[in-house]
């Protein structure tokens, strides 16, 4: 395994990652700089050693590349990279998942319906989150099971969730409320104006009450028990 290729892509995987939490706080996607940056290294990166799967940086470095790649503002590198996380699927040196999602990528830059439905149409105005056009929506369930991937229900629960918290967190005098349901389910009530939004959530304890924890210290939301 090369430990200094892996370092950099979790590297690089860290930053983007940290630049698009940051940047979400002030309603932007991405830094197009970072973008760019991190995308022309892993250019050089596959030009040299092809796509990094498991055996040449581990589990993780292979993901982290796989996210690189995801966030890449290049639709032809998206295209080239396709083909060969593909065949790293095939040798299992990457994850079903990692192929799935840049599939469904793809796909949707192009004009295409996706396959496995993980990309989302995220619309603020309207405080609506909805699936890209999905191809055979009635089998689509079944073919996400054969990478690994939960229900559509469940991401799409997930997606909103993630969301509807992120814009109240961050709209001027937007409130949220949420209450607890179950040991693994909330109901959560966001308001902006004069838009509101309601849901519920099905996740982990623990990771209801850490959205619930945020909220409480924005100052801008309240929560029930």
């Amino acid at each position: 395994m090369d430990d200094c290729l892996r370092a950099e892509l979790l590297a690089m995987a860290s930053e983007d990652q940290a630049m698009r939490r940051r940047l979400a706080d002030n309603g932007a996607l991405a830094d197009p700089e970072v973008d760019r940056r991190n995308t022309a290294r892993l250019k050089e990166i596959v030009e040299a050693r092809g796509f990094p799967g498991k055996s040449l940086v581990g589990e993780d470095g292979a993901g982290a590349a796989w996210l690189l790649v995801q966030h890449a503002p290049d639709r032809a590198f998206h295209r080239r990279c396709l083909d060969l996380i593909r065949q790293a699927v095939d040798a299992g040196e990457a994850s079903p998942r990692s192929y799935a999602y840049l599939l469904d990528r793809v796909r949707m830059f192009g004009g295409e319906p996706q396959v496995y439905g993980t990309q989302y149409r995220y619309q603020q105005r309207d405080m609506h989150v909805s699936c890209h056009d999905i191809e055979d929506v009635a089998g689509v369930d079944e073919r996400r099971r054969s990478v690994g991937l939960g229900p559509l229900s469940e991401q799409m629960l997930e997606g909103s969730a993630g969301f509807y918290a992120a814009v109240a967190l961050r709209v001027e005098n937007a409130r949220v409320s949420l209450a607890h349901t179950g040991p693994d389910l909330a109901h959560a009530r966001v308001s902006a104006g004069d838009r509101t939004a309601e849901f519920d959530l099905r996740w982990e304890a623990a990771t209801l009450r850490c959205l619930i924890s945020a909220v409480i210290q924005s100052g801008q939301g309240e929560a029930g028990a």
